[in-house]
């Protein structure tokens, strides 16, 4: 029977299966008895991320439901566990009262069918502290299908005024009315789920110091410094990389002479910093930390201080160097080229 060679664990034959079945309910001689088990089964699998999931088994559902084989509540689980696989949402675990809430939002392959463009949701997500009675942050909104990789960041000096220190819990809400773009039906269903995230608040640093002068020669080696022309009129613009740090390190960004200044939080223009932790890589742009280069400037120099708050404002640091590296007289050279300086 082919619901059976459907849930087989051979992968060839349960593929196999499901292209069958897909092809019958196109055809409309697909039988009720056949499809109603598998939908559920399929569903209860699309949830269990332990085992694998294949497109075969998306395209399965939603031609049921293009072809009026799947009820609502079934169709918003579906859609619900498909957004929900496709996107991770982190922050910090532990924060101080004068940090913030640094959070990354990621978006990978879904657990769905094979027609990629089927579906576009924008996603509104609502953060709520000690979901229901705590402290709702800012909103966001994303669409799984053109984002990648996002983080953010805000203080909760205000926010966590009347909360004990201790553990909390950060609610993050995902909401949408979603539809098929190839539904001749035009229907939509509103769709949720939830994702809760343990955080500890603390009167100290969330983040420490540590002093370790031998480490400067080595943290030098790390760091790249380059320039782009791709801003085309804003001239050029220093991109600054570290790889592989021997230890965490948290800088706020100078560049000098005058004119090229870090960035003024008063007016809008954060300072730009960069964080990496041991073994990985990072990257500051300055064109989104709104820095300037002079147009006459030959040379620059770039200070990276070390910075309480750009660690505070990181995913995952809980300590940093607190050593600075100076790097004088950069030549200014607008290409795209890698324009390495150590």
């Amino acid at each position: 029977m082919v619901r059976n060679a459907a849930q087989s664990t051979d992968a060839t034959l349960a593929d196999h299966a499901y292209t069958e079945l897909l092809r019958r309910i196109k055809s409309g001689t697909a039988h009720t008895a056949d499809i109603a088990p598998l939908i559920d089964y399929t569903l209860n699998i699309q949830a269990d991320t332990t085992k694998p999931w294949r497109p075969s088994m998306g395209d399965f559902i939603e031609q049921a439901w293009l072809s009026n084989a799947v009820d609502n509540e079934r169709w918003k689980r579906y859609l619900s566990q498909m957004l929900q696989s496709s996107v991770d949402f982190r922050f910090r675990d532990a924060i101080s009262r004068t940090g913030s809430f640094a959070r990354s939002l990621t978006t990978h392959p879904p657990r769905g069918g094979s027609v990629k463009k089927r579906f576009n949701p924008s996603l509104e997500i609502q953060f709520d502290c000690d979901y229901p009675n705590g402290v709702t942050l800012n909103s966001s909104q994303i669409n799984p299908a053109s984002m990648s990789y996002s983080t953010g960041y805000e203080s909760v000096a205000r926010t966590v005024r009347g909360m004990k220190n201790g553990p909390h819990t950060l609610r993050a809400t995902f909401s949408a009315a979603v539809s098929a773009s190839d539904d001749p039906k035009s229907r939509s269903v509103d769709i949720q789920f939830i994702i809760d995230r343990p955080w500890t608040l603390t009167d100290g640093p969330s983040v420490l110091p540590f002093d370790d002068p031998s480490k400067a020669d080595q943290l030098r080696s790390c760091v790249k410094i380059e320039f782009s022309s791709r801003y085309g009129r804003l001239g050029p613009m220093p991109v600054i990389t570290i790889k592989s740090p021997p230890c965490p390190v948290a800088w706020d960004i100078e560049i000098s002479p005058p004119g090229a200044p870090k960035g003024d939080e008063a007016f809008g223009r954060p300072t730009p910093h960069l964080t990496c932790d041991t073994g990985q890589t990072a990257t500051a742009n300055m064109f989104f930390s709104s820095v300037r280069i002079p147009p006459d400037a030959q040379t620059i120099t770039i200070t990276l201080t070390p910075s309480r708050t750009a660690a505070e404002q990181s995913l995952s640091l809980k300590s940093y160097w607190n050593g600075s590296l100076i790097f004088k007289d950069i030549p200014v050279q607008p290409s795209d080229a890698t324009n390495k300086r150590r």
